[in-house]
């Protein structure tokens, strides 16, 4: 679990401890979305919330949909 977490900051832990539904992430450039977006899912994933198949990221650009692939 601590790996989940390790490095985030306070919004980006709000992110991946979220639990209350779906979870809207709107911020700049380089804030951290995706990293905080990937390590909710993988904390869903982890505490099995639940599974792989039933967990869809969205994103605007393909080059961030790239990335929350490789590193979910």
């Amino acid at each position: 679990m601590d790996r989940i977490r390790s490095g985030l900051d306070p919004e980006q832990l709000r992110v991946v401890e979220h639990q209350d539904g779906p979870a809207l992430v709107v911020a700049g450039p380089g804030s951290g979305k995706t990293l905080g977006l990937t390590r909710r899912i993988a904390n869903i994933i982890v505490n099995k919330w639940a599974r792989p198949e039933e967990i869809i990221g969205l994103t605007f650009t393909d080059a961030a949909a790239q990335e929350m692939r490789s590193r979910v």
